[in-house]
């Protein structure tokens, strides 16, 4: 209710949020899918991202990038969980990447109002 909707004011209005603790149906993932999306939501903070590889390694499964993709692409909290921080390639080749229906420009929307990337990343 209220405190999401005043979280979401917030988060539009780029401040940096803690949403309220939600009841997300975590019961029917895969302990490998749990891991991924408590990992994004618990060590990848407002303003920052990630990779693939990166997110798997916090995960507990260094070089799971691919399965961590296919994990992102079926996320059902998008903002909660904040797929939107991962992104794909390495090092100096780091690049806006998936991010389903909403497209990339979603994706750079939101890593913009967080302060994460500046209006030269890739796609």
């Amino acid at each position: 209710g209220s405190a999401v909707q005043a979280a979401l004011a917030d988060y539009v209005a780029g401040k940096p949020v803690r949403w309220p603790d939600l009841p997300l149906l975590l019961d029917g993932l895969t302990p490998f899918t749990r891991d991924v999306l408590l990992a994004l939501r618990d060590k990848v903070p407002h303003g920052q991202i990630t990779t693939y590889a990166g997110l798997a390694a916090l995960a507990g499964r260094p070089g799971a990038a691919r399965g961590v993709g296919q994990i992102m692409a079926r996320n059902p909290w998008p903002l909660v969980i904040p797929c939107h921080r991962v992104l794909g390639g390495s090092g100096r080749n780091i690049r806006l990447h998936g991010f389903g229906a909403s497209g990339l420009p979603m994706k750079r929307w939101l890593l913009l109002l967080e302060g994460a990337i500046d209006d030269t990343m890739k796609d």
